[in-house]
């Protein structure tokens, strides 16, 4: 487990304020909150940087 508190990796909000839902991107688990999961799911090009770079500070050092 980490030390850091679950959030959204798209707008920042943690799970003490919304629920979050578990996301897989190349194989690590994300969060996304309610209000960030329409942009994922119809806009998803729009997070995709977001995305991308939360995954590339995930695994920095691990490779």
């Amino acid at each position: 487990m980490t030390d850091q508190p679950a959030a959204c990796f798209n707008c920042g909000n943690q799970d003490k304020q919304l629920p979050l839902v578990h996301v897989q991107y190349k194989g690590e688990q994300f969060y996304v909150c309610p209000g960030c999961m329409p942009s994922l799911i119809h806009r998803s090009e729009s997070v995709a940087d977001k995305i991308e770079a939360a995954y590339a500070e995930k695994t920095a050092g691990n490779g």
